[in-house]
């Protein structure tokens, strides 16, 4: 099956037999995590800052943080962990997923993870495909939306998966 991390940050891969087969993602904020929290609070800044969201949005984000979007944007820019700051944004749009423009947003970041990711793997129609991390768990139905458009067997979404992989460590895997 396939098995993706949806936190700050994102990653996946393929494991057959519990070997890990083939990865893809992980690339980091820069560049890739595309669908992890910091990737959904970058794409929330930049469509505030190139007018895609709705103006009461922009209010909502601006009043929430006292702060225009551009001096958020130079927060941002120095923060000595920037992509943390950015998926700490993940409960504002979490409160604010009910606003089409931000549920739109939250898929359409799904899809691209779920392009550049799982959609590589030869097969992946076939494979279930899990999910761990909070960004999976919180944004769980705009999640499940992505992977029906994609035609994916989704399978669990688990927030945090610790208590399992102690589980299997001490007990041996057990369904």
């Amino acid at each position: 099956g396939i098995v993706c991390i949806l936190g700050t940050g994102s990653n996946s891969c393929y494991h057959r037999q519990a070997q890990v087969v083939e990865v893809k993602g992980g690339l980091g904020y820069i560049v890739g995590d595309e669908g992890s929290g910091a990737d959904l609070g970058k794409h929330l800044l930049k469509a505030i800052l190139q007018d895609d969201m709705p103006p009461h949005i922009v209010q909502k984000f601006e009043d929430h943080f006292q702060k225009t979007a551009q001096q958020m944007l130079t927060q941002v820019m120095l923060a000595s962990k920037p992509n943390v700051m950015l998926a700490s944004w993940a409960p504002l749009l979490h409160q604010w997923a009910g606003e089409a423009a931000v549920e739109q947003l939250i898929v359409d970041r799904f899809l691209a993870f779920l392009d550049t990711t799982v959609c590589r793997y030869e097969a992946y129609k076939r494979l279930t495909v899990d999910f761990v991390g909070s960004i999976a768990h919180h944004f769980a139905p705009q999640l499940s939306q992505a992977c029906h458009q994609c035609q994916l067997r989704l399978g669990t979404i688990d927030k945090d998966p610790v208590h399992k992989l102690v589980q299997y460590h001490l007990f041996g895997l057990r369904e």
